[in-house]
């Protein structure tokens, strides 16, 4: 009997070490989704700034095209 009790001991002792392993795996996995996601929110924020960052680029020539033949800068570029 003190044989299967040894054994039920070490297969007790290899079961709480896998335990304790797959956790340590799981809040190694946790801890990489989490900078994943701080990841995404960071290149979403960038996406947004650049957007908006394009949509003034593209309103430039838009807005020159608009101002009045006696403008300032007519007058500046004609002069040259």
């Amino acid at each position: 009997m003190a044989i299967s009790n040894t054994n039920l001991h070490n297969y007790n002792h290899e079961l709480v070490q896998c335990i304790d392993d797959l956790k340590r795996k799981r809040d190694e996995v946790n801890r990489q989704i989490e900078e994943e996601e701080q990841d995404k929110e960071k290149i979403q924020r960038e996406i947004e700034l650049l957007q908006e960052r394009l949509q003034r680029i593209k309103a430039i020539p838009h807005y020159f095209s608009e101002l009045p033949s006696t403008s300032i800068l007519h007058h500046i570029f004609d002069s040259a």
